[in-house]
C-alpha cells in the first residue's frame, strides 16, 4: 500500500512529505526524524500536535521512506546534505520565507540545529529530542570504520541491523514485549524489503555524517539567544546517553531541559501525546496566548481533526 501524502523533485533527488493539519493556523511545526528518517515515526506525534490546533510537516530524509537521494554514490551524507533537502522541500511548499518550529528527533536534532544556525531569522524555536551529536552518541572506532567500506561486511552489517531487533532498543521500551512493539518490529522488516537504497543511504550516514561529532553546531545555536531551545531526553536513553544532556546544555545555555522518568530513546513513539502537551505548554510560555488558533489547548484536543494531503503516489 502506497503512503498518503505528496512527492516532491529536489535538486539531489525526490522528496515524500505529508502536512497534517493544513487548515490549522500558526507557524508550521517541522518534525524531522532521526537516523531511520521516516514519516512513520511521528506519524502519533503529528496526530497529538494537529489536536492541538497545528499545522505539521513530516517528511522521509534522503534515501529513506519514499525519498530518494539520486543513487549517486559519491553523494555525501553529512549534515549539509539534509539541511539542503529541508530548506528546498520548505520553498516547495510555500514556507521557504516563514518563521518555523523545528522539532529535531536524535539524528535530525543536528539537522534542526544546523539549519537554524544558517536560517536564524526562519526559526521561531528548536525543540531538540534525544539530541545526537554532543559527544554523547555511538561512536564508531577508526578500525570499524575501515570495515563499514568492505561490501560483503556492509550488506551483512546492514541486514542484521535492519532485521534485529536492536533497531528498536528493546531493552530500553517501556513496553518490553507488547503488540506495539513486535508491530514496530514487522514494520522494519517491511521496509528493508520495499526501500533497496535505505540500507546504503543509512551506511553512508554512518560513514560521513559525524554522530558524535556536532558540537560545533550546538555551539551555534548557543550563541542565537533570542531562539527559545527546549531539550527533552529520556533518562534511561542508552543509544544517546541522558549524561550528554549536562555537555548540550553547556554548548546551549539557554536551553531548557525536561527529562523524562524511566524512559529511553523513544520518546515521540512512545509517549506521543505527553510530548505535545510538553511542547504546546511550551510554546504557549514563549509566544502565545494558545498553543495554534486561537483557543485552548483543551478544546483543540477535542474539537480539531486531522487532516493531511493524501495523494495517490504511484512509483515505478
Amino acid at each position: 500500500m502506497l503512503p498518503p501524502g505528496k512527492v516532491v523533485m529536489l535538486a539531489r533527488g525526490s522528496c515524500h512529505y505529508i502536512i497534517d493539519g493544513a487548515t490549522n493556523s500558526g507557524p508550521l511545526v517541522v518534525l524531522i526524524p532521526g537516523f531511520l528518517g521516516s514519516t512513520t515515526y511521528l506519524q502519533s506525534l503529528s496526530t497529538e500536535l494537529v489536536l492541538r490546533g497545528r499545522r505539521v510537516l513530516r517528511f522521509d530524509q534522503p534515501g529513506r521512506g519514499w525519498s530518494t537521494y539520486g543513487g549517486d554514490e559519491s553523494l555525501l551524507h553529512t549534515p549539509t546534505l539534509f539541511v539542503e533537502q529541508l530548506a528546498e522541500l520548505l520553498f516547495a511548499v510555500g514556507e521557504g520565507q516563514n518563521e518555523l518550529d523545528l522539532m529535531g528527533y536524535s539524528l535530525g536534532a543536528i539537522v534542526a540545529a544546523l539549519y537554524a544556525s544558517k536560517f536564524p531569522r526562519k526559526t521561531r524555536s528548536l525543540v531538540f529530542i534525544a539530541p545526537a551529536g554532543t559527544g554523547g552518541g555511538p561512536t564508531f572506532s577508526a578500525y570499524a570504520k575501515v570495515w563499514f567500506h568492505v561490501p560483503v561486511v556492509c550488506l551483512l552489517w546492514c541486514h542484521l541491523l535492519l532485521r534485529s531487533s536492536l533497531l528498536v532498543q528493546r531493552k530500553e521500551w517501556q513496553e518490553k514485549d507488547g503488540v506495539f512493539i513486535r508491530a514496530h518490529e514487522e514494520q522494519q522488516k517491511l521496509r528493508y524489503m520495499h526501500e533497496p537504497a535505505l540500507a546504503h543511504s543509512m551506511l553512508n550516514t554512518l560513514r560521513q555524517f559525524g554522530l558524535s561529532e556536532q558540537q560545533s553546531t550546538f555551539a551555534a545555536v548557543g550563541s542565537l539567544r533570542h531562539i527559545p531551545v527546549q531539550v527533552i531526553w529520556g533518562d534511561q536513553d542508552t543509544t544517546v546517553p541522558f549524561a550528554a544532556a549536562k555537555h548540550l546544555q553547556e554548548l546551549v545555555p539557554h536551553a531548557e531541559l525536561w527529562s523524562v522518568p524511566g524512559t529511553g530513546h523513544a520518546v515521540p513513539i512512545e509517549l506521543p501525546r505527553q510530548l505535545a502537551d510538553k511542547m504546546c505548554r511550551w510554546w504557549v510560555g514563549h509566544f502565545e496566548a494558545s498553543c495554534g488558533s486561537g483557543k485552548p489547548p483543551a478544546v483543540h484536543l477535542a474539537t480539531q481533526r486531522l487532516k493531511s494531503h493524501v495523494v495517490e503516489i504511484h512509483v515505478d
